[in-house]
């Protein structure tokens, strides 16, 4: 019998590690299975094809082209069909530096979205580490309210004892009756909290959460909470920032490129000709013998109604565009940054003052029970003791976890890894 239990102890034991899951198992898990991350990863690579396709202008091009033809009229000599093949490579020697700007924007977007995928990658972790505090706050929730009913079902067994030798009114046996069925509904909205709360986290890692094996978070005691030093570290960590600098820096190389228009473009050409009597080449006598040449061609427009000028202006525009986006963007994390030092020193406090409401309030339902059970005190002062504790123990609980989300939204704000 004895081993059956160490067996059966000892398959629970490892159901449960099994079913362990920490915070930080919880952001691997959601990283791996968020599509909004992989949709941003997909988009990385496209950024990284459009790079390379852009070093393709520093390479020479190739061209072949054929063709075969009839005619019911003969030519010269006599001949009414014919073929004709060019093979054409062409190296562009001068374009304005165009090629070259093109590439550096295009590089400078591929690290942008570099940066767009962390900025995914960082809220996908702040949501995961919300939910995954919220599926622990709801989870000490439910203790507390069961707690609560456990105590209010003992207090309703000795005032019913109470009632019955005589020593309560029946209306008072009610009271504590309707604070238990009070307590009994609370219960049931925390039970479905809970539930929503399992979902939520559920919906991140993509797996089934077993609720006895997530892990209590630690909360950092020591913090640094320096609005000077936390704001550099914003500007200098902060990937919404990198992003938009990034793609400010591909937009002004986007109106150096136009700028390429201005000059003159230069190619070094070679062709091979080849003609044929038929639709398979061959030789023809005359000016048809195949040829080979190389020439150097220079273009360069003159008028084109304004629009070279007005597409650097469009280009200027956007960099400066990019300028007052980047400026607010600053404006807006400087707040969040406030907002989130607010509410971890708020948090802080909160949670020393709650502890000590709890002491008292665990010292008061101590002393109300005991003059309770000796008839001192009344069964309205023990239920208004119970509901102080019920409502200490809650506001202490959530002074905890408002820390830890606190904790959570400041470490998301400066982007520390």
């Amino acid at each position: 019998m004895k081993w059956r239990l160490a067996l059966g102890a000892l398959a629970l034991f490892w159901t449960l590690g099994a079913a362990a899951l920490s915070m930080e198992e919880a952001i691997d898990k959601a990283l791996l299975y968020s599509q909004n991350v992989e949709r941003q990863a997909w988009l990385l690579k496209q950024a990284q094809s459009e790079t390379q396709k852009s070093r393709g202008s520093f390479y020479p091009e190739v061209n072949l082209k054929y063709q075969t033809y009839g005619s019911n009229r003969s030519d010269n000599r006599g001949e009414s069909d014919g073929s004709y093949a060019l093979l054409e490579l062409r190296y562009n020697l001068f374009n304005g530096l165009s090629d070259r700007f093109s590439l550096q924007s295009a590089k400078a977007l591929e690290e942008a979205q570099e940066f767009a995928l962390e900025a995914s990658r960082q809220d996908l972790i702040l949501l995961v580490k919300n939910s995954y505090i919220a599926l622990l706050k709801a989870r000490e929730n439910l203790k507390v309210s069961q707690e609560s009913v456990r105590l209010l079902e003992e207090q309703r067994r000795e005032s019913e004892n109470f009632y019955q030798v005589g020593y309560i009114a029946k209306n008072t046996l009610l009271k504590v009756e309707v604070e238990l069925s009070n307590a009994k509904q609370t219960l049931l909205e925390k039970e479905s909290a809970l539930a929503y709360a399992k979902r939520d986290l559920e919906r991140y890692v993509g797996e089934h959460i077993v609720l006895e094996g997530v892990k209590e978070v630690r909360i950092e005691s020591a913090l640094e909470t320096s609005e000077m030093h936390l704001r550099e570290k914003m500007w200098a960590n902060r990937s919404e920032l990198r992003y938009l600098a990034k793609n400010r820096e591909a937009k002004r190389y986007e109106q150096r490129a136009s700028a390429s228009n201005y000059y003159p473009k230069v190619d070094l050409v070679g062709e091979y000709r080849s003609y044929g009597d038929s639709a398979s080449l061959g030789n023809r006598n005359g000016t048809y013998n195949d040829r080979t040449e190389g020439r150097l061609e220079a273009s360069w427009n003159l008028f084109n109604g304004f629009s070279d000028q007005h597409n650097q202006e469009a280009k200027r525009y956007a960099v400066l565009a990019m300028d007052s986006q980047i400026v607010e963007t600053k404006r807006e994390l400087e707040l969040q940054l406030f907002e989130a030092l607010e509410q971890y020193r708020l948090a802080q406090n909160a949670h020393e003052v709650a502890k000590l409401a709890l002491e008292q309030a665990k010292e008061n339902y101590r002393i109300t029970l005991n003059r309770y059970k000796e008839r001192m005190e009344t069964s309205s002062e023990l239920l208004d003791a119970e509901l102080l504790l019920t409502k200490a123990k809650s506001s202490l609980l959530e002074k905890r976890y408002s820390i830890a989300t606190s904790i959570a939204s400041l470490q998301r704000v400066v982007e520390a890894q």
